[in-house]
């Protein structure tokens, strides 16, 4: 029963250090202070006016002007807003920003985050000039225009704090929301993922390396002896440390990549190496085997949070799209003719903004190539009824729902579709509406509630977008930017070795340590260590008395165990190196323990516990190092003066640090009980063996005196 609360209390605490090491890259309430709205100077919008014609106009605000001749037709979206929202003559009352919001329900626009990131900048911009009311209104309108983003609700909390600074529960509660937020969008979430892997990726490979050099620093005198043994056969006058030395600088001196040269120590050093020291060596090789696949991961995790394809089929599905992200998924589709992903998403574009036509070619074409394709149907009949083919509309919803039935939107849609056609006794005994209810709750009282309006078809039915399941899947494909970006990062750990190679390399590695660990012949000749005094031994000179092992030499045996009397000068100076050698590896152990957190359970030989540890401290250290993260925020929101996670950061930082240094203390006390233990255990055996030789010396004794029975 002891054991087991034992390892549920270390289970707990490793969840607790990873879990809050993956929160730290979260990238908190952050804010850019850099204009978010691009400006650049293209065509007058007038001039686009009769090409950006939307299915329904928007009511615009009393206060705007009719001359739209300002440079700002890439997100032709803001062009009926654009003498109202433009720096330097912001007008951002509430008129406005329900019309903003009234606009891009029009358009199907579920994410308006260009806007959304202007709010939240100028939020920000209230709060620096004491203005926290306004700050709580902007950052509330932001939310609104993107519900699904999450910078808002953290500039909310942030403006709740301005507010009232005792609101600390309110406050919370908002970064909370922004957090849970955070984990559901796919951006934000890719970019957390991103800058957690590479925390996690490159703190792999320092405690890799950590490993290996406590491990050469402890068994560095075993190497030293047997390196001088072995080359003092043809050569002389040179000792063993420098032969030692030669060995293990080898690898620096060839130039190869630094994870290949802690490899090459560990293999060295596990001839060496305790049981739980070998078991950590072979799972580490075992590990390394799946680097190019970790390789491959970091590559993708770059490239999610690039502009580029994926970017441009993201916005257009869940965000704020402009005419350039429309022709750059065009110019594509002429490349890649048969990208589904792409004519989905165009079809999608057409939709929203009204050209049916060209959004039921593209739907159609989709369909050709994924016939049984039920979100595809289900857009397509959305074209259908905008296009007021009523019937055409419903089978095509049922057709969708005989493909895919508990699909939410697919119900919401037929439904609408009865109450168009007046069917309203088959939508009654149908109960459309009353499954999509029950089958996503949330999606359809948000649509009914604040999306809805009969005049808009937009607004009238749901579209289906791309799944971020599918963004995933699409983001790990193999491609040639992929491959650039792993021959670029493979040589910085790997050098020396090609990485077309690298998983075969591995595979030899780990079968050749799995020989070396655990054939029995292999380092019978090596040397081991006095447990007391540290002085290297031959082990197949170790002290052997009937079959029983010493971890001792014969000197310490004679002094702490069977406490020969010899002369005192002698005993006094085995003790005092004895003593010496004790204080010399407290004191390695001291500067482990307080320079590098976890390795002073591995130079105690706690080996597993010491790994963890030294990779939460390495996952510590990497976010230091980088506190804004690997990737750049796409949404230029990144700030790194938040007072708040620093604070945050640094508590978290010195309770693990202190948690673990009290950890390797109670190892150290472990590891004193443990040696008086062998000591002791070893001192009776020593005895039983002696009593029973004494035994059978006297046995003999009488035999030889009374011959006969």
């Amino acid at each position: 029963m002891h054991k087991r609360l034992v390892v549920l209390k270390r289970t707990f605490y490793f969840f607790l250090f990873f879990l809050l090491s993956l929160f730290s890259s979260l990238p908190f309430f952050a804010y850019s202070q850099q204009n978010v709205l691009p400006f650049q100077p293209l065509e007058d919008v007038s001039s686009k006016q009769e090409q950006t014609t939307k299915p329904s106009e928007t009511i615009a605000p009393q206060n705007l002007e009719e001359d739209f001749s300002l440079p700002f037709t890439q997100y032709p979206f803001l062009s009926n807003f654009i003498k109202t929202i433009v720096p330097g003559n912001i007008k951002l009352d509430d008129i406005t920003l329900n019309s903003i919001h009234e606009y891009q329900l029009n358009n199907g626009i579920k994410n308006f985050t260009t806007v959304a990131c202007f709010l939240v900048n100028e939020s920000q911009k209230l709060i620096r000039s004491g203005e926290a009311s306004e700050a709580v209104r902007l950052a509330k309108a932001a939310k609104k225009i993107a519900p699904d983003f999450p910078q808002p609700s953290w500039a909310l909390a942030q403006a709740y704090g301005e507010e009232n600074k005792l609101n600390f529960f309110r406050v919370i509660g908002e970064y909370l929301k922004g957090d849970l937020i955070a984990f559901k969008n796919f951006k934000t979430f890719a970019l957390i993922a991103g800058n957690s892997y590479f925390i996690f990726f490159f703190a792999f490979f320092l405690t890799i390396i950590v490993f290996s050099f406590v491990l050469l620093i402890k068994h560095y005198n075993l190497l030293a002896k047997d390196s001088g043994d072995f080359f003092s056969q043809k050569t002389y006058a040179i000792p063993g440390y420098v032969w030692a030395g030669i060995v293990v600088t080898l690898p620096v001196i060839l130039g190869i990549g630094p994870i290949l040269i802690a490899c090459y120590w560990l293999v060295i050093l596990a001839l060496y190496a305790s049981k739980k020291e070998k078991q950590a060596i072979f799972s580490i090789a075992l590990l390394l085997v799946l680097s190019p696949l970790a390789f491959e991961t970091a590559a993708s995790m770059v490239l999610i949070n690039q502009e580029g394809l994926l970017d441009s089929l993201y916005k257009a599905n869940y965000e704020d799209w402009s005419q350039e992200t429309e022709k750059e998924l065009e110019a594509y589709l002429k490349t890649q003719p048969l990208d589904l992903d792409v004519i989905f998403t165009l079809g999608l574009i057409k939709k929203k903004w009204g050209s049916l036509e060209e959004a039921k070619r593209y739907y159609m074409t989709f369909l050709e190539s994924n016939p049984s394709s039920g979100v595809g149907i289900n857009n397509l009949s959305n074209v259908y009824f905008a296009q007021g083919k009523l019937e055409q509309a419903e089978a095509a919803y049922k057709t969708a729902l005989s493909i895919i039935n508990n699909k939410a939107s697919f119900h919401y849609n037929l439904y609408r579709t009865y109450l168009e056609l007046y069917k309203f006794l088959e939508a009654q005994k149908r109960e459309e509406l009353f499954i999509a209810r029950r089958l996503d709750p949330q999606l359809i009282d948000y649509h009914l509630k604040k999306i809805y309006s009969p005049t808009t078809y937009n607004r009238i039915i749901i579209d289906e977008t791309i799944s971020f399941k599918e963004f995933w899947n699409r983001a790990f494909q193999n491609s040639e930017e992929k491959k650039i970006v792993v021959y670029s990062l493979w040589p910085l750990f790997f050098k020396g070795i090609p990485y077309a190679y690298g998983i075969f390399f591995f595979i030899l590695l780990s079968l050749f340590i799995f020989v070396l660990l655990f054939h029995q012949e292999v380092g019978k000749n090596l040397s081991t260590r006095c447990h007391q005094c540290g002085r290297p031994m031959k082990r197949r000179r170790l002290l052997s008395k009937g079959g029983m092992v010493s971890e001792f030499c014969s000197h310490c045996v004679n002094i702490y165990i069977q406490e020969l009397k010899r002369d005192a000068n002698v005993n006094g100076r085995m003790i005092e190196e004895v003593e010496k050698h004790q204080r010399r590896q407290t004191l390695v152990w001291k500067l482990l323990t307080f320079g590098l957190p976890g390795s002073g359970q591995l130079w105690l030989g706690f080996t597993g516990i010491g790994i963890l540890y030294v990779f939460i401290f390495f996952c510590f250290i990497v976010k230091i190092l980088f506190w804004n993260g690997f990737m750049k925020d796409p949404f230029l929101l990144n700030y790194s003066g938040s007072l708040l996670k620093i604070i945050f950061f640094a508590l978290l930082f010195l309770l693990f640090y202190f948690f673990v240094k009290n950890k390797s203390y109670q190892k150290k006390e472990l590891s004193n009980k443990n040696f008086m233990q062998t000591m002791e255990d070893f001192r009776m055996r020593s005895q039983k063996q002696k009593d029973q030789t004494e035994e059978q010396e006297t046995s003999n004794n009488i035999k030889k005196e009374n011959p006969w029975p």
